[in-house]
């Protein structure tokens, strides 16, 4: 069996040149991102000034108090949906908000408020409820404005969760009426 060597002309070389410099790009590429998004979420764009908008019953310090926003945490690492399901769970009043992030250093939260719908009686007292039946608060007289309903029973639940309906049949009478 006879072996033939060839010669590596100038352009098989470049060749060779060029493939191996492709995965070192691209090792370097990936290591420049992973570092850029480390540094966005650890080390720049530290928060300096936290405006709170919106009309709500709470006073700006009680919605920055439940946001869990500090000064000094870093922008990139505040998420909308974390801070949104804090704020509605710990202020039920509050329907949705809007975190604006501008650089360098500020963020807004836009609140919108929930608004009193339904005063449904229950044990002497009152369930105070919004349209998505979201429970806001236990009142011993019923909300003015609102529309109050009676015979309807309510399974105990926590304030700012759904309401929940002992019995099915009524819960379809009261949303077919409604």
């Amino acid at each position: 069996m006879e072996v033939k060597y060839t010669k590596l002309t100038k352009n098989n070389k470049r060749k060779r040149r060029k493939k191996s410099k492709i995965p070192t790009i691209l090792l370097l590429l990936l290591v420049l991102v992973v570092t850029f998004v480390v540094l966005l979420k650890t080390v720049l764009f530290p928060i300096e000034k936290i405006t709170i908008k919106g009309d709500s019953i709470y006073k700006a310090e009680e919605i920055l108090n439940a946001s869990a926003i500090n000064k000094g945490d870093k922008l990139f690492s505040i998420s909308q949906s974390k801070t949104k399901e804090l704020l509605t769970t710990k202020l039920p009043f509050i329907k949705d908000l809007k975190l604006d992030k501008k650089l360098p250093n500020e963020i807004i939260i836009t609140v919108t408020p929930d608004v009193e719908k339904f005063s449904i009686s229950h044990n002497n007292q009152y369930v105070i409820v919004t349209e998505n039946y979201k429970f806001l608060e236990q009142k011993a007289k019923a909300k003015k404005g609102t529309i109050i309903v009676k015979g309807v029973e309510l399974v105990p639940n926590e304030i700012g969760k759904e309401i929940a309906f002992k019995n099915e049949d009524k819960k379809e009478a009261f949303l077919n009426i409604i």
